[in-house]
């Protein structure tokens, strides 16, 4: 997995995967349980994207970027990169990584059992590495929800002021001042945002 943060460059995470096939061909007893090296061994599918989900919403987001980012993820590319190159991106068609992304969003969803470990190890070359790239964009949902916020509070502010006998003008100017200030707010916001990306 992979995350481009700005300054950082990519910061990688490794979630293991083995086929249960070639799991069974290489161990002589497959009834034993994996051993304390590889109990974090994934093998089955919804396994996979449950772990992806995981490492990328308490790993690589991180709670602040959770709640307070303006970004959202918008889609997951895959990546190819050796010890000595940067990550490149692999030409893919858009259908295998939009269904990437809609298992990586609903991973219950999920009814193969292998299918996509099955994917991860044809993507496999010698003298390469793989990753996922998760690509986040600004929402324009929470863009609304933060922009309306000052402006809803600004006007409660001054009708109500109004409303319970209070001079307009006065009610008016305060409420322009919430709405300056939410405005402001909403800025550092955006630009914490495109710092951290």
């Amino acid at each position: 997995m992979c995350y481009r943060s700005g300054s950082q460059g990519c910061i990688r995470r490794q979630i293991q995967v083995a086929s249960r096939a070639r799991w069974a061909a290489s161990t002589p007893d497959v009834s034993e349980k994996p051993s304390k090296e590889n109990e974090s061994m994934i093998f089955d599918d919804r396994q996979f994207f449950h772990a992806l989900h995981q490492e990328y919403e308490q790993h690589i987001r991180g709670f602040w970027r959770r709640y307070l980012s303006l970004k959202t993820l918008r889609r997951i590319r895959v990546l190819s990169y050796t010890p000595t190159t940067r990550p490149e991106v692999v030409p893919m068609d858009d259908f295998t990584l939009q269904e990437v992304f809609y298992a990586y969003q609903h991973p219950k969803s999920i009814e193969t059992e292998s299918e996509w470990i099955d994917w991860v190890f044809r993507l496999r070359q010698a003298d390469r590495r793989h990753a996922l790239e998760f690509v986040e964009d600004w929402s324009g949902f929470r863009i609304g929800i933060v922009g309306s916020v000052p402006w809803v509070v600004a006007t409660v502010v001054g009708v109500t002021w109004t409303a319970k006998g209070g001079d307009a003008q006065t009610a008016f100017t305060v409420a322009g001042y919430i709405l300056t200030v939410g405005t402001g707010e909403l800025a550092l916001l955006a630009i914490v945002s495109k710092i951290e990306s």
